[in-house]
């Protein structure tokens, strides 16, 4: 995972994923850094499926993961970096009949109100 400009780092809310250099929506960019992502992933919670149409493809239910992550605000004359709007998410993951659980999306993306990181 070389040269990908996302790093994981700690600020007062805990454990957030930060992508540098990335000019694109919320979820289009939370999704250059999913292997980040997963690592700080926190409080798994499980959910019984409640669909049909998920019955062979999540045997064993969804888990809903608590994920944080910060996006660049950009000076348009400059070009360059003035802060990093803080976002919080929910990553939801089916747990599938072979045992192993897969990423299927990432939802309520929030931006969050307290004071961005510089």
């Amino acid at each position: 995972m070389k040269n990908r400009n996302v790093n994981i780092i700690t600020d007062a809310g805990g454990k957030l994923v930060l992508i540098n250099d990335i000019r694109f929506k919320a979820k289009a960019n939370a999704a250059q850094s999913i292997p980040e992502l997963i690592r700080i992933a926190a409080n798994p919670k499980h959910e019984a499926n409640r669909k049909e149409k998920h019955k062979t493809d999540a045997v064993y239910g969804w888990y809903r993961y608590n994920i944080r992550f910060a996006l660049p605000v950009y000076d348009d004359k400059m070009g360059k970096v003035t802060r990093h709007n803080i976002y919080s998410a929910s990553m939801l993951v089916r747990h599938a009949n072979d045992d192993r659980k897969y990423l299927y999306d990432i939802l309520a993306i929030k931006k969050e109100m307290s004071s961005p990181l510089k």
